[in-house]
């Protein structure tokens, strides 16, 4: 859920994945989206029994309740962050999601890192192979 997902799944910049539902508050970008099933409630969304999974693209201060209804819903969360406005807003959807043995994921998004840009380069050229798999850690300090 969120224009930002849909346009980045319809403009193939997440390869292999399908959408089987989408919602966003702009319907007009719907006409871009190949699913089954699209809204602007997503109410109506978390009801179906598809998707399993839903990604949570929203603004910050709706991430929260967006999150509690699909987490009740019994969805998998992908949820941008920042997760929730308030810490303890988290903690509460690490006990729901627990309550019904879902998960939640943070998006953690580096493709503006320079490093990864670096990377992303050489990859891209061959020099290294053809790499057939990829995972990137990183660790930091704040």
């Amino acid at each position: 859920m969120g224009s930002k997902y849909l346009s980045m799944f319809s403009s193939k910049l997440i390869h292999n994945a399908i959408i089987t539902a989408a919602c966003d508050k702009k319907s007009e970008l719907f006409e871009t989206v190949n699913c089954d099933f699209l809204t602007t409630d997503f109410g109506d969304l978390c009801k179906r029994d598809m998707p399993k999974n839903i990604i949570i693209a929203t603004d910050s201060v709706l991430h929260f309740e967006h999150a509690k209804k699909a987490i009740e819903a019994q969805k998998n969360v992908i949820i941008e962050k920042p997760i929730t406005m308030r810490s303890s807003d988290a903690l509460t959807l690490d006990k729901l999601a627990k309550k019904h043995n879902v998960s939640i994921f943070p998006v953690l998004q580096h493709r503006h890192n320079p490093v990864i840009q670096g990377l992303k380069k050489i990859v891209d050229t061959r020099k290294i192979g053809n790499p057939n798999a990829r995972d990137f850690y990183t660790y930091g300090k704040r």
